[in-house]
């Protein structure tokens, strides 16, 4: 989702202007929906943040991303704290299968820390407001932050640092087509 809302799109316009008269389908979903659809040979293309470990498939990074910690401006804690220090919130999370999903429960499994109160949101931009709103705290990529920056506050989590990165991939047995190939140039600059 968060490729899609934010990276994609500007790899849109650059094709564009290359081959205006290319056809062009963006379908958004989480990692593990794109991979599904890529392995299925449903999109030529696939763009994704989380690990896809799917045979068919050929994985191929392209950038990096960094989550931050948000919660809404009226929340007192500014940091650094350590995550246990933030367990008695609830935890604002993407749905199983997304790649922030993942790599936040990674982090926070990595320092032991666990939220008893959890809440699934299936959209990054959704979560964000939901944390303006002050309904919990979540890790968000900067990308996403940006948009609301004077309605969230980034809480420095001194043990939790999470980058992650976004990758494109397409089936293994398909070369990429003359389409697909100005497209990732366009991703790629």
């Amino acid at each position: 989702m968060t490729t899609g809302t934010y990276v994609v799109p500007q790899a849109l316009v650059k094709l564009r202007r290359a081959r205006p008269g290319v056809a062009i389908a963006l379908e958004l979903g989480n990692t593990s929906q794109i991979a599904q659809a890529a392995a299925n040979d449903a999109i030529d293309i696939g763009i994704v943040e989380g690990t896809v470990d799917v045979a068919e498939l050929v994985v191929t990074p392209f950038a990096e991303d960094t989550l931050v910690c948000v919660s809404s401006v009226d929340d007192r804690v500014r940091g650094p704290v350590n995550a246990a220090a933030l367990t008695d919130r609830t935890l604002l999370l993407r749905e199983p299968g997304s790649g922030s999903r993942e790599a936040t429960l990674d982090a926070l499994r990595d320092v032991r820390t666990t939220f008893v109160h959890t809440l699934e949101i299936g959209d990054p931009q959704a979560i964000a407001v939901a944390a303006m709103s002050g309904l919990g705290i979540a890790w968000l990529s900067r990308l996403t932050v940006a948009g609301f920056q004077d309605k969230l506050t980034i809480i420095d989590v001194a043990d939790v640092k999470i980058t992650r990165t976004f990758s494109y991939l397409r089936r293994r047995d398909r070369a990429p087509t003359p389409a697909v190939s100005a497209f990732l140039d366009a991703l790629r600059n």
